[in-house]
């Protein structure tokens, strides 16, 4: 299955997603994007290889003002999403 996705590059939630790849994946070097599609919805899935969040951080990732010292981050990439029915959750796991 193939398609495209259109986007404003200037979304503030994907430049979020991606720049939270950059600023604390620390050993990412790829960025994966396919989508999946489940019954009635398609999951858009974004993988890194760099190093993920640890369950404690992940309890708090998604908190206003948590974003290690950098902003709002996925908080503010979520409540965006969130807009247009879109939904946003980290399930990496540590190597």
């Amino acid at each position: 299955m193939s398609g495209e996705i259109y986007a404003d590059p200037q979304v503030p939630g994907l430049h979020n997603i991606f720049d939270n790849t950059r600023i604390h994946g620390k050993t990412a070097t790829k960025i994966k994007i396919h989508c999946t599609p489940n019954d009635h919805e398609l999951s858009f899935i974004i993988e890194d290889n760099g190093v993920a969040s640890t369950q404690e951080m992940k309890k708090r990732d998604f908190e206003p003002g948590y974003d290690r010292n950098q902003g709002f981050g996925l908080f503010l990439a979520k409540e965006i999403l969130s807009i247009t029915a879109l939904t946003l959750d980290e399930n990496g796991t540590r190597r």
